[in-house]
């Protein structure tokens, strides 16, 4: 094409253009929409006056509308003007809502060439609107970016009147596979930095508050914003830990980064979550317990390492954490054990149950297991070898780390870090057992030597009975369980007893050092 052919042209689509502008023409339809509106508001008109100028308002709206998409999405001329007219037929028609519902029609907006480009059969005038809306910002975007900051404020309009969320869902259903015929490539091309645009003000709330359910809503409504949320989120988290008040729950920031798979984010933020105070606080250990949980999912052989180092470490810090709980229980607690213990060692009381005690040595035992309930209290009544009281064992008790902390939920910590590793993908269940147990033993070893006593069920039962707090109680029966190797869970590799096919099983009672009695089979 020669340069006087390419200015015949562009002196014909100028023309073109000025009719357009000509059949919008902003305050001819201004008017006349307004005029119906003062009629459809009239409380001295009939109902069927005042509904049937409501009605012709729609039909007013649908009738422009298909100028202004020529004018500013096609042609891509005068958006500024077409967003003005668009703001203009939503006042309108919600004005128009109060007298009327409006109704359901076909609505159809063809090109300049003739094609369809917008087909409804059954449409309310409110989607034709935002439809046309969503189409001019992205028109805006693609042909001129966004320099002068006019596409926000389009946007920001449509967030002052609520439906800035329903313009971006027709724009998210439209980009969907195949995108529609009449967008161009740079239309295609600009619809998630458009999408962006609508996501600005939740991007302000994320940076404010931020949720995993937020996460998810703005990914989905804009994949390219998945970067710029988890640096917010990284920022909230290492601000946690120097702050006294958290700026994001933990457990938010583990689901957002396991709905991300930040795997080194979630290592990292395990190392720095609090331990020492915080560690039986149900946002940490719920987000300690989501992390592991993940990781034992995990293919990775090293991840899913990691994520049983974490669930064996939380079950260690619940246990040393619920015993200090049950130490400072008791006032007489190190005094009580003291004495026990002396008398141990002098041979007056078995460290656990004989397997097959006489009378004599229960009821000694017994007896021992009483006084030492009763100097757990803080009372006296222990007894010396001379037969005298010992009052210098009147409730005693030693300060120990970790004594003033508010511990909550102990035993439901305990037992979910224990399902945990008992089903772990690289234990068996035997294993599993014994790494329970042997963690148990180290945490409250930290502050008791005299685990195979806490193991032994008298004395167990000795200091839930001097107990006077159920969840106290609990946390005791827990441990001595967990020492026990009673983790709820059911060995399936077992080999079956050997069963006579035509007698059955005999049993008999059995005293089980240390632990409760059981049958077995003769």
């Amino acid at each position: 094409m020669d340069i006087a052919a390419a200015l015949v042209e562009a002196e014909q689509e100028c023309k073109r253009v000025q009719v357009m502008i000509q059949e919008v023409d902003y305050e001819a339809h201004r008017k006349e929409l307004e005029r119906d509106l003062q009629l459809a508001r009239d409380e001295d008109a009939s109902i069927e006056t005042r509904q049937a100028a409501a009605h012709h308002i729609d039909a007013g709206v649908k009738d422009w509308l298909p100028s202004l998409w020529r004018l500013g999405v096609e042609k891509g001329r005068e958006i500024p003007l077409v967003h003005k007219c668009l703001l203009t037929c939503l006042d309108m028609t919600s004005r128009a809502a109060h007298v009327t519902q409006s109704k359901k029609t076909k609505f159809c907006i063809r090109d300049t060439k003739g094609n369809v480009v917008f087909d409804d059969e059954w449409c309310r005038i409110s989607n034709a609107i935002h439809w046309v809306w969503g189409e001019l910002v992205l028109a805006y975007r693609a042909t001129r970016g966004d320099t002068d900051g006019f596409a926000k404020r389009m946007v920001a309009d449509l967030e002052k009147h609520y439906i800035h969320l329903d313009v971006d869902k027709i724009l998210g259903r439209s980009g969907e596979h195949p995108q529609p015929e009449h967008w161009t490539p740079a239309m295609k091309a600009a619809l998630q930095e458009t999408r962006a645009l609508f996501a600005s003000s939740r991007l302000q709330s994320f940076k404010l508050s931020p949720s995993p359910q937020e996460y998810e809503r703005l990914v989905k409504q804009c994949p390219t914003l998945s970067p710029v949320l988890i640096d917010i989120v990284r920022r909230k988290v290492q601000a946690n830990r120097r702050a006294r008040t958290a700026s994001i729950p933990w457990k938010f920031a583990a689901d957002i980064f396991i709905a991300a798979n930040r795997n080194e984010d979630l290592l990292a933020m395990d190392d720095i979550m609090p331990r020492l105070g915080l560690e039986s606080s149900e946002d940490v250990l719920a987000a300690r317990l989501a992390i592991a949980r993940y990781l034992r999912t995990h293919n990775d052989e090293e991840l899913c390492s990691a994520g049983l180092r974490i669930a064996e470490d939380g079950l260690s810090r619940e246990v040393q954490f619920a015993w200090v709980e049950v130490e400072q229980a008791f006032p007489g607690w190190d005094d009580a054990w003291d004495w026990l213990a002396r008398k141990v060692r002098r041979g007056h009381v078995e460290r656990t149950m004989p397997l097959y005690a006489t009378p004599e040595e229960r009821h000694a035992r017994q007896a021992a297991l009483g006084d030492f309930a009763a100097m757990l209290c803080g009372g006296g009544g222990a007894k010396g070898e001379n037969g005298k009281t010992w009052p210098e064992f009147c409730g005693r008790k030693r300060p120990r780390l970790g004594a003033d902390l508010p511990i909550d939920g102990a035993v439901q910590g305990m037992r979910s870090w224990v399902e945990l590793i008992a089903t772990w993908p690289s234990l068996d269940v035997r294993e599993a057992k014994r790494r329970i147990a042997q963690l148990v033993r180290s945490a409250i070893n930290v502050h008791s030597d005299e685990c195979e006593m806490i193991a032994d069920l008298s004395v167990t039962k000795a200091l839930i009975a001097a107990c006077r707090q159920d969840e106290i109680a609990a946390s005791i029966q827990m441990v001595n369980d967990l020492l026990n190797g009673q983790t709820s869970i059911k060995e399936e590799k077992e080999e079956p007893a050997p069963v006579n096919p035509v007698e059955p099983v005999k049993k008999k009672r059995v005293r089980n050092r240390g632990k409760v009695d059981i049958e077995q089979e003769v």
